[in-house]
């Protein structure tokens, strides 16, 4: 299977994982001609950044998983979900502010230094200092042994998918055993993002597929480095402790437990005082319940999924034309939509103004307000006119005897499709746009059958963003490819992507994807929506802890409030 298939399958399952979860009832309030009903951003972070200092000493902080699976971060049987918080107990090269820049972890990297572009290279000083947990200095063998056991060419390792190794061509020891030096197929400038689920494991704890596979039902302490170490291990918990050895600031907390605990009994969990945090999903329900309790907070803050409308811009219908498009686009309350779809939890929606960056990431430019495709149902109503499309409000439009129909999917029985259909329907309404809404099963959007299909004019999809965003632009604008579900294909946009994947200056490469959302808002083949929020449920004395954003966690400044 190609790279753009594997790819594909993998986004089919992630634009999925934001509405399985959200199954909320529908909300109110109507908008008016032009605007937005808000544009307030959501935070970029909110995790009650404190002084370790005014820290109570102790406490346990217990976390859950939906499950174990292997604790090895680069197997197929773990999740990315389990590999965040195992950075408290693994090296982590770099770390994430709040607008999603990359430094290095002083901890673990002295030094990160490209000194090459085309293909990139990269320098790696590795801090002498950062040892294993038996007290062995983390060397170049380490990070060596990590990237064979899953550059693609051994046999038998069985490594999840979304590593990203394969794209290193060698990686050899510098001038000394701290200093790693890293060659890439390719000019590769989001090389740093390589390193977002597993930085370097030690050698022999990846050194054969038996171990790699099969071994990692239990962390020993010696394949340990972090603030915190193993104490035990299994399928139904890991349970760690303060490293008496760490080397860098020390946490406060006494205990660091992951639990597994199914997704549907979570918020139960915490309520019952087994865990304490837990995300709240987008649910009413959940939100209304830990609401309820005394002491307990919901941090809020963006998270990096998105909602994006996808037309297909093949369709014999209306939307083959790329200025009925763009009326819709100025059709849309894109604010109403967002906080219509995800009511009753305390959040309201800003518009999003971008396909590629999320809101405050470094880079972001709110395009869609620049070009003056922000809602203006006036606007809206003139370019319909010039596409041939005539009529009223109240009776609707048509060409040549054709009303002007236009199909929107919608995932059957889940709530926060079915708001967002329902808003974008009253909204082109409006200006005599009729949404015909046709129902799909979440088994067949869950498989890729719908996008892949393209039996839709329109269809809203979740789209991860990330701290690298500029890596999928291919698989996702690019022509042919399978996450391309506008089937918008444009040789100007191809050879725009490819300028930017070769561009190394990151100032250049922000603006050179700028100019490329703006060139696609001219085609319009899809119209940002809104960002999803991050809440998470957590005690109020708990700090350096909740939504984080883009930003990483410093599980080393991670504890408690002092009680008043």
């Amino acid at each position: 299977m190609d790279r753009k298939k594997k790819d594909g399958m993998k986004l089919r399952r992630l634009v999925a994982l934001p509405v399985i979860a959200m199954l909320v009832v529908t909300g109110c309030s109507g908008p008016t001609d032009t605007g937005e009903t808000n544009t307030e951003p959501l935070a970029l972070s909110a995790v009650n950044a404190t002084d370790p200092t005014t820290h109570a000493p102790g406490g346990e902080l217990r976390l859950a998983v939906d499950e174990i699976g292997s604790f090895n971060p680069m197997s197929e049987q773990s999740s990315a979900e389990l590999a965040r918080l195992q950075q408290a107990f693994l090296p982590t090269f770099f770390r994430y502010d709040e607008r999603g820049v990359a430094t290095p972890n002083p901890d673990f990297l002295v030094s990160a230094t490209e000194t090459s572009t085309n293909p990139t290279k990269v320098t790696l000083a590795l801090n002498p200092k950062a040892v294993w947990g038996d007290g062995k200095q983390i060397t170049a063998a380490d990070m060596i042994a990590t990237w064979t056991a899953c550059n693609g060419r051994s046999t038998g390792f069985r490594c999840a998918a979304d590593l990203r190794f394969r794209d290193i061509q060698a990686v050899t020891q510098g001038a000394n055993e701290s200093t790693v030096e890293l060659t890439f197929n390719r000019a590769y400038p989001q090389w740093r993002g390589i390193f977002d689920r597993v930085s370097v494991l030690r050698a022999e704890s990846v050194s054969t597929a038996e171990i790699f596979n099969t071994r990692w039902t239990s962390v020993p302490k010696q394949w340990t480095s972090g603030p915190f170490t193993t104490v035990s291990a299994n399928s139904k918990a890991f349970v760690a402790s303060p490293n008496k050895d760490w080397w860098g600031t020390p946490s406060t907390l006494g205990r660091f437990t992951i639990k597994a605990v199914p997704r549907e009994n979570q918020v139960k969990a915490f309520l019952d005082a087994q865990i304490d945090a837990v995300d709240i999903a987008g649910s009413k329900d959940f939100y209304d319940a830990v609401r309820a309790r005394k002491g307990i907070e919901v941090r809020t803050a963006g998270s990096p999924m998105t909602r994006q409308l996808v037309f297909n811009t093949s369709s014999v219908g209306p939307v083959g034309d790329p200025v009925v498009r763009q009326a819709i686009a100025n059709a849309l309350d894109r604010s109403g939509i967002g906080t219509k779809a995800l009511p009753g939890v305390g959040f309201t929606a800003a518009p999003l103004g971008n396909r590629i960056y999320l809101p405050g990431q470094e880079g972001y430019a709110d395009n869609i307000a620049t070009q003056e495709f922000a809602r203006d149902q006036a606007k809206a109503r003139k370019l319909l006119d010039s596409a041939g499309w005539r009529g009223s409000d109240e009776d609707g439009r048509s060409q040549d005897g054709r009303r002007l129909e236009v199909r929107l999917a919608r995932i059957q029985g889940l709530a926060m499709s079915e708001n967002e259909a329902q808003a974008i329907t009253d909204q082109l309404r409006q200006v005599g746009v009729t949404v015909i809404t046709e129902d799909v099963t979440l088994a067949d959007f869950d498989n890729g059958s719908v996008l892949a299909g393209g039996d839709f004019d329109m269809i809203v999809v979740g789209i991860q963003g990330g701290h690298e965003p500029l890596a999928t632009l291919d698989a996702r604008f690019g022509a042919g490819a399978e996450q391309n579900w506008a089937r918008f294909e444009n040789p100007e946009v191809d050879a725009r992507i490819k300028r930017i994947e070769t561009e190394a200056d990151p100032a250049q490469r922000a603006v050179l994807a700028n100019e490329l959302d703006q060139l696609l808002s001219t085609h319009m083949p899809t119209v940002p929506l809104y960002q999803l929020p991050q809440q998470v449920a957590v005690g109020v004395q708990l700090t350096d802890y909740g939504a984080p954003g883009l930003s990483s966690t410093a599980w080393e400044r991670v504890g408690y409030a002092r009680g008043e």
